[in-house]
């Protein structure tokens, strides 16, 4: 089979995949935002940000919206199928630099088809995360960096450059690759001067980053460097974070997977492999960085998994080329186990996805004018129910109380008011959970299974989401509080 065609199948396979699970709507918080931000730029011609600025993520995306905004669609399908369009891209991408790493098609055909199974990496990306785009964009940079380098065609080095860049644009945690960029831009053999490698490559970068820097990157990185403005802290030397991500990695990882990427390391070690050796300091850099943010997920572990791919590659593809039938049938094994592992998961969201089924049973029974309660799933409520929200506070009671004078004067002034359930979850020492029922009447329900979005990649996390109307309660400073609201959760 020639590389064209190879590139071809290792799109396309994904591609169906993907679109085949493609989820029922979209299925996190920054897919929601990312949605949003498309159609306002439609609106008003100019570029919108979606979470932490990505305006690349935003461009892209816009690109592929415009026949459904033509036909008068939102954002939704175009988000969901951009997600996916750009996973499979990434698949031969990642062919193109594991091969040309190794200079071996064997284990970049094998690394790319372990990757594409993986479901820390194929899950996210059939509900509108932008994982996918970014790692396209990585990968193609790796590629050109290596063509340029082993080519010795300075050309390529700057493209390398600028679209290492544009994967920054796209999602700013591709900032962790720089170290790794650095050292192979500087440390492989090459035909090419270190001065002319480095000149084709700082240069055209610094100025692609200098851009990005004064448009919107100042803040993005202030936010990093000082996470007490935001709310995600990198770096941080908790066990808690390293056994969610040690779990999440035996939930979705095949055992045997993990074995042979740690004997692709032992060869590389054994055959003092320069390019295992960077793959090996790829995979524990990785982990040592994203299983140490705040609000670890276990989608963040792609850029581990790809590593680890990698090196179970460099292990099946040593097999001598008489039993290659074995490394093939391994590595089928590994596909068919990983796909096996959130086949499930992917084939119940494609069915039904609770944060949608709530937001347009919302839009359908709930007056136009009417406020609902909630927290993070208020861009569901936003963008499905097409009705304003309100979020209530967290863990301080003058604000809740507060909050709950709002909500009265509201009600008085004939606005409906709805509170869900999740719009207690997070409620540090049960304020809202006292405090609602002293002063609202709940005048009626309604029960609806929902999914939990947060850190829901790999399994299920379902729940029943209660809808109540709210009403002032008389003489509520009289009352003597009522039994705390209990909250409900189901997972499967």
């Amino acid at each position: 089979m020639n590389e064209k065609h190879l590139l071809g199948l290792l799109f396309v396979l994904p591609l169906l995949v993907g679109a085949y699970f493609l989820n029922e709507g979209l299925f996190h918080y920054d897919a929601i935002v990312l949605a949003q931000a498309v159609e306002q730029s439609f609106e008003t011609g100019s570029v919108h940000p979606a979470v932490n600025g990505r305006y690349g993520a935003v461009v892209l995306t816009a690109i592929v919206y415009l026949p459904f905004w033509l036909a008068g669609k939102n954002a939704d399908v175009a988000v969901r199928f951009a997600s996916v369009l750009f996973y499979a891209l990434s698949i031969p991408a990642a062919f193109l630099f594991v091969r040309k790493l190794f200079g071996n098609v064997r284990t970049g055909v094998y690394a790319a088809l372990l990757f594409a199974s993986a479901p820390v990496y194929s899950s996210p990306n059939t509900f509108g995360k932008e994982h996918g785009m970014a790692l396209f964009f990585v990968f193609l940079s790796f590629y050109f960096l290596l063509k340029g380098l082993q080519d010795k065609v300075p050309r390529y080095l700057v493209y390398s450059a600028v679209v290492l860049v544009a994967s920054h644009a796209v999602r700013e945690a591709t900032l962790y690759f720089l170290p790794l960029y650095g050292f192979l831009a500087v440390c492989l053999r090459s035909r090419l001067s270190v001065r002319d490698r480095v000149l084709a490559v700082v240069i055209p970068y610094v100025a692609g980053f200098m851009v990005l820097y004064f448009a919107y990157f100042d803040a993005v990185i202030a936010k990093t460097l000082f996470p007490a403005q935001a709310g995600t802290a990198y770096l941080l030397p908790r066990q808690e974070l390293r056994a969610l991500a040690l779990l999440s990695l035996r939930q979705s990882t095949p055992v045997l997977l993990a074995l042979a990427g740690g004997f692709g390391v032992v060869v590389g070690v054994w055959k003092k492999s320069l390019p295992t050796m960077f793959m090996a300091a790829w995979l524990l850099s990785s982990f040592a960085f994203f299983a140490n943010i705040s609000t670890f997920a276990a989608r963040y572990l792609d850029v581990f998994v790809f590593a680890l791919c990698v090196l179970a590659a460099v292990a099946l593809a040593g097999i001598p080329s008489k039993y290659a039938w074995a490394g093939h049938m391994v590595v089928a094994y590994l596909c068919v186990s990983s796909l096996w592992m959130i086949v499930p998961v992917l084939s119940a969201r494609s069915d039904y996805n609770g944060q949608v089924r709530v937001g347009e049973w919302i839009a359908a029974h709930t007056p136009d004018n009417a406020v609902i309660i909630t927290q993070d799933d208020a861009p569901f409520v936003s963008y499905y129910g097409k009705r304003k929200v309100l979020g209530p506070p967290r863990g301080e009671l003058s604000k809740s109380v507060e909050f709950v004078r709002l909500v009265s004067a509201l009600i008085v002034n004939k606005t409906p008011v709805f509170l869900t359930v999740s719009g207690l979850f997070d409620d540090p020492d049960d304020i809202n959970k006292n405090l609602f029922p002293r002063y609202f009447d709940f005048v009626s329900n309604k029960t609806i299974l929902s999914e939990d979005f947060h850190n829901a990649e790999i399994r299920q996390q379902r729940y029943y989401q209660i809808i109540w109307k709210l009403g002032v309660r008389s003489n509520a400073s009289q009352t003597k509080p009522v039994q705390r609201l209990s909250v409900p959760f189901h997972s499967n």
